[in-house]
């Protein structure tokens, strides 16, 4: 029998063996997970040679098997592992990212606010006690953009921080009505003025159980009289700083219900005859007016008298301030 000339092994590429074999066809070849262990026989073709395997009548080139076992799948594990860690790094830093940006924002936003609006509060209440059913009426009628209003609301900033739990404080508004007017009335000091009462009277209206936010919300207003009625930025920034229902106030100022309010809060003022701003009521009884000078102020006109005469008609002692203790005497 001539002797078969030898040629160098290839590396062609088609379906690996499944299963591989023995050069006998007996059973599987030993470590076949890695390489199919199996006789080569070389043949000669016309021009080119081809490894044929003794699998029945098959050929087949040799290759390794890509089983579950082999490095190759250990190696494509780790490529798929590595490609998810990336991906969740990834993912995880966009998120911390965004996350990053709106606490920035939250941030820059406060410290905005903080400059732009005093956060400190004019006035401080004690603790969360409840009001007291015997509270005493104390109405003052105003006007949003008066001066001398602006300085009896600033003097009972510190009235409300001494004596909140027992007032049931409430503000008037002195205006003309008018059906021709843009806001259904005339204001002294223009529209802005009746808009600055609209927000007043809104923020009392939702909030007139708790009055640390609707004075709150007044006097921040206060600090910024020359834009009541003008700036709607400020407002709704000092109606945020007061902790108002947002919802409920900016659908009162900008719908029908805030002008109603102030058609209903002018037409009273103007029952009750009542046509100067500043003007304290204690009791339903006239106390004081304040008109470029106090007037009609028999009892004084100083915080220390108002605060006074408003605890001498709180009609339960057991649950008076203290505060109201230094004038037993």
């Amino acid at each position: 029998m001539p002797t078969l000339p030898q040629f160098p092994a290839r590396r062609p590429r088609p379906p690996p063996l499944s299963p591989a074999t023995t050069n006998d066809g007996s059973g599987p070849a030993p470590n076949s997970g890695t390489f199919a262990h199996v006789a080569v026989v070389p043949t000669v073709c016309n021009e080119k040679c081809q490894l044929l395997v003794k699998n029945g009548d098959r050929p087949a080139s040799i290759q390794p098997l890509r089983t579950p076992g082999s490095p190759w799948h250990h190696r494509r594990r780790s490529r798929i592992a590595a490609a998810l860690g990336l991906a969740v790094l990834l993912i995880g830093g966009l998120c911390l990212l965004g996350l990053s940006s709106r606490i920035a924002r939250g941030f820059l936003h406060t410290v905005a606010k903080a400059s732009y609006l005093s956060t400190e509060p004019p006035f401080r209440f004690y603790g969360d006690n409840p009001f007291s059913p015997h509270r005493v009426p104390v109405d003052l009628y105003v006007m949003s953009k008066c001066p001398d209003a602006l300085l009896v609301e600033d003097m009972f900033n510190t009235i409300v921080y001494d004596l909140a739990p027992i007032m049931d404080l409430k503000l008037h508004y002195i205006a003309q009505p008018s059906d021709n007017a843009t806001y259904g009335v005339i204001c002294k000091h223009g529209d802005s003025e009746c808009r600055g009462n609209i927000d007043e009277l809104c923020a009392y209206t939702h909030h007139r159980h708790d009055l640390k936010k609707w004075w709150g919300f007044v006097a921040c207003l206060n600090r910024h009289q020359k834009l009541i009625g003008l700036d709607d930025h400020m407002t709704m920034a000092c109606a945020t700083s007061a902790d108002l229902d947002i919802g409920a106030f900016h659908h009162c100022r900008n719908g029908p219900e805030g002008r109603e309010l102030l058609k209903n809060s002018a037409r009273e003022t103007a029952r009750e005859g009542v046509k100067i701003s500043a003007t304290l009521y204690l009791n339903h009884w006239l106390r004081c007016v304040e008109d470029s000078g106090w007037k009609y102020c028999p009892g004084g006109h100083t915080i220390e008298d108002f605060e006074r005469d408003i605890c001498a008609l709180y009609q339960d002692p057991t649950h008076a301030p203290l505060i109201c203790a230094q004038f037993d005497n």
